[in-house]
């Protein structure tokens, strides 16, 4: 056995946010494959119906921008009915927070 049970020969390990090397030469493949065929591409495009090139074209958008997450956060009332909000950003939960505060306040 060459390690000892839990131990690997690279202590450190691959730095946070490496890719693999597989999936790296993958992507770059694939975008060497659209770039290389981009003019048949819009012209595959141009001949299907346009609602369903609307169609692909929302389900190649996952690929291209990135996803958002939703935040979750609980504003703690006196009353014990806790108050749950989601939203997609941290910055968006917080503005809603400070708008409830608000009304509150007018209250």
């Amino acid at each position: 056995m060459p390690f000892k049970k839990g131990l690997s020969g690279n202590p450190n390990g691959r730095p946070k946010g490496k890719g693999n090397k597989t999936t790296e030469q993958l992507r770059e493949t694939i975008h060497q494959l659209i770039d290389d065929n981009m003019e048949q591409i819009s012209k595959d495009l141009k001949a299907i119906e346009p609602k369903e090139r609307v169609k692909l074209i929302i389900d190649l958008l996952q690929y291209a921008l990135p996803k958002l997450a939703n935040t979750k956060t609980t504003i703690e009332q006196p009353t014990g009915n806790n108050l749950t909000i989601v939203a997609d950003t941290q910055e968006d939960a917080e503005e809603i927070e400070e708008m409830l505060k608000q009304l509150e306040e007018e209250a």
